[in-house]
């Protein structure tokens, strides 16, 4: 094999063995949430560890929706109110989050547009051609914030042209 195809071969191993790293960062904490959540306490609290439980129960899910009665009862109680809540705060950091960030695309495309001007006024091709293509990005991703936003005002809230907010 040539020296060239090896490098190649070599980047490209590092390359995806640092993806997989990096999905197992990602995912490894809610693989490690399910399997707690269907392990039982006693094999959590074994010695050496298991990453595979070797029993499976899904007990945990019925104390929380109150199918099985255990010692901690008043806690479960507040399980589901709780997720609720964690529900309807996640859903208003969410839309606060894509109005502020769509809003700060358009504003920022308005600047990259500026430079990309700038460096076509100087001459510099490439240069205005990487601020150009970067303020097409940005208003693709504004686009897509807006039509997330339309979507959900369309099913969620069954806002029409026919209907009156006020």
């Amino acid at each position: 094999m040539p020296p060239a195809m090896l490098r190649r071969l070599a980047s490209r191993t590092v390359v995806y063995a640092l993806l997989a790293l990096i999905a197992l960062w990602l995912v490894g904490p809610f693989l490690w949430l399910f399997v707690t959540s269907v392990s039982y306490q006693r094999n959590l609290l074994a010695r050496p560890l298991a990453f595979i439980p070797p029993e499976v129960t899904l007990d945990n899910y019925r104390m929380v929706v109150g199918v099985v009665r255990f010692h901690a009862e008043g806690q479960a109680a507040k399980i589901l109110p709780s997720m609720l809540n964690s529900l309807i705060v996640a859903t208003a950091v969410t839309v606060v989050n894509l109005v502020i960030g769509t809003t700060a695309l358009l504003l920022s495309s308005s600047g990259t547009i500026h430079a990309a001007e700038r460096a076509l006024r100087l001459g510099s091709q490439r240069v205005f051609l990487l601020w150009w293509a970067l303020t097409i990005a940005l208003g693709v991703a504004f686009l897509a914030g807006t039509a997330f936003e339309w979507r959900e005002l369309i099913t969620r809230h069954r806002l029409t042209i026919s209907r009156n907010l006020f």
